[in-house]
């Protein structure tokens, strides 16, 4: 019998086709973690050519299944137009489920989508709102992006020790952007 470990130390040791019998199967059996599994497989290429349209496929099956990342990864689909036609609106969908849920990539993206009127109408205060929220969860992108947004005075009173701080926890983090802002080498 197949197990999600199985699929994982395959992909582990590199042995990507085990990974791939193992989490096809289990995927069938409409087990949602296989499903994601699947997904990745093919937007990472991990053994077969990348194939954006295959993992969207895969990554549907799991988020409609209730598979938090797996909604995440559906909706940046969307956002990006790989593997399926751009549409904000189902992007918007997918990645704010996602983001409901607690993932700090997804909470980014959504607040992304508030900043520049994607899928949703503009609102810099809620941009903002899962800005700090992605930034609780440890996201350095979301950090940056306060950091600029509170330097600029973006959608918040221009604060510069504010800013300072969010630079630097994203620079902590290794964010490129972030280092430079602070002359970090």
């Amino acid at each position: 019998m197949y197990t999600i470990k199985d699929g994982l130390t395959a992909i582990h040791y590199g042995d990507y086709q085990k990974a791939l019998r193992t989490f096809r199967f289990l995927a069938w059996q409409d087990n949602e973690e296989a499903q994601y599994y699947m997904g990745r497989i093919y937007s990472e290429g991990l053994g077969v050519p990348i194939n954006d349209t295959e993992a969207a496929k895969w990554f549907q099956m799991a988020a409609e299944n209730g598979h938090t990342v797996a909604q995440g990864c559906l909706g940046k689909l969307y956002l990006q137009g790989r593997g399926v036609e751009l549409n904000y609106i189902k992007a918007f969908k997918w990645v704010h489920l996602s983001a409901l849920h607690g993932s700090a990539s997804s909470q980014y993206n959504v607040a992304l989508m508030y900043l520049y009127g994607d899928g949703v109408e503009y609102d810099d205060q809620k941009a903002i709102k899962w800005f700090r929220l992605s930034s609780s969860n440890g996201n350095a992108n979301a950090q940056f992006a306060l950091g600029v947004l509170y330097m600029e005075g973006l959608g918040v009173e221009r604060d510069f020790y504010e800013a300072g701080i969010w630079l630097r926890k994203a620079a902590l983090q290794g964010h490129e952007k972030a280092r430079y802002y602070l002359n970090m080498k």
